[in-house]
């Protein structure tokens, strides 16, 4: 019962520039009873309502203000358990599948991804070989 964060971090590259430059994230997430997803502590997207554990909700972060350049930024996945009645079990849980990322420069497509200046391991989250690895990196804190 209560709120539970999920958190990935990044770098991304120091000449970053949010005015001018594209970002996205994406990717499919499932929680157990909904989620709320940040990036760097703004709120970008709240899956309420119909969120099962069992089918996926496609998510798209696209703010590029939302970035901070130069330093570490950290993706937020913040489930919220509603609560059961007293002595009964309440599981919660969250499945996020094939996120991915990019930034570019201005003048260069949005299809080219720029690993060093997102993250290496964002970008390799969406791998198989790579999500096995990415799951042991999660930190889940009772918020």
């Amino acid at each position: 019962m209560g709120d539970y964060d999920y958190r990935i971090t990044f770098p991304v590259t120091a000449d970053f520039n949010p005015s001018t430059w594209s970002a996205q994230i994406t990717g499919r997430v499932a929680a157990d009873n909904s989620v709320t997803i940040e990036l760097d502590g703004k709120v970008e997207q709240d899956i309420t309502g119909t969120m099962s554990y069992t089918s996926y909700t496609p998510f798209k972060i696209t703010t590029t203000q939302d970035f901070l350049p130069g330093v570490v930024n950290y993706l937020d996945f913040i489930v919220h358990n509603t609560p059961f009645p007293p002595g009964f079990p309440n599981p919660q849980g969250l499945r996020v599948d094939g996120i991915s990322g990019f930034v570019s420069p201005p003048g260069v497509g949005s299809v080219v991804p720029e690993p060093a200046s997102l993250i290496s391991c964002l970008m390799g989250i969406g791998l198989v070989a790579a999500g096995m690895m990415a799951k042991r990196r999660w930190l889940a804190v009772k918020a």
